[in-house]
């Protein structure tokens, strides 16, 4: 019992102080890019999307979606950018106590899946409510857009953790699968 309050205590203030710094610090980058890419996704899904560029008196990129005979547009925030995700699973990555490299590993690989599955599921919500009209937005937002989010926290570290607590093969790196002869 001990040892599992020691975790959930360590996981929080590691997610807690990646929390804090991700809030001190700006992440238009990040919100340009999933804008642009979930425009384009939305674009070759064959939903009429424009991006619009963070301005002065909009400091968030925009994606403006035409659903039917009217148009909606949805503000890209630092919500949207998985800064929170991304600090929850630092938190439990790092607090777990495998060998640091595999933790390390395992946070660079949550960077990446967070980076790269957010403007999945900024398309599929945002294609949601063209289709259904924007309305539903706000159902499809609020239930789906977290629902994704904590599929991909649980998801993303269950594998990890399979990943990082597999014992070494010759080379180094853990073997996964325990039914394939190189594993992974």
């Amino acid at each position: 019992m001990g040892q599992n309050v020691s975790f959930l205590l360590t996981a929080t203030l590691i997610a807690g102080f990646f929390l804090l710094v991700s809030s001190s610090i700006p992440l238009d980058a990040a919100k340009k890019f999933e804008a642009r890419a979930s425009t384009a996704l939305l674009n070759a899904a064959g939903v009429r999307t424009e991006y619009t560029p963070p301005s002065l008196l909009v400091p968030d990129p925009a994606i403006s979606i035409r659903a039917g005979s009217g148009m909606f547009t949805a503000l890209i925030t630092d919500l949207c950018v998985g800064a929170f995700e991304l600090s929850l699973l630092f938190g439990v990555i790092l607090a777990s106590q495998l060998p640091i490299r595999r933790r390390l590993y395992g946070c660079a690989g949550a960077f990446a899946a967070v980076m790269l599955f957010n403007p999945l599921r900024i398309t599929v919500v945002l294609g949601l409510a063209a289709s259904s009209g924007a309305e539903s937005s706000t159902l499809a937002h609020d239930w789906l857009f977290r629902g994704f989010l904590v599929l991909l926290i649980v998801l993303y570290y269950a594998l990890w953790f399979r990943w990082a607590s597999a014992p070494p093969r010759g080379g180094g790196l853990p073997r996964v699968w325990k039914g394939t002869k190189k594993g992974l």
